[in-house]
């Protein structure tokens, strides 16, 4: 995800988290929360750092619509 230009910072915050909510780490399912990310038109750190603020371990377009 730095490739990405989400921070190592948010990174390292938002592993455990991940962890904890769903322990996939595989290349499918972070495609899914990348192309999400890119369907709700937010920035890939802001997205990842709004994760850890909400605890979410995934990212979804509809869960930030109507922010």
């Amino acid at each position: 995800m730095i490739e990405l230009g989400v921070s190592e910072e948010a990174i390292e915050a938002w592993k455990p988290i991940k962890k904890s909510k769903n322990p996939s780490y595989s290349k499918i399912a972070l495609d899914n929360v990348k192309d999400n990310i890119i369907k709700s038109g937010w920035g890939f750190d802001e997205a990842i750092r709004y994760c850890v603020a909400k605890g979410w371990g995934s990212f979804t377009a509809a869960w930030v619509k109507d922010i």
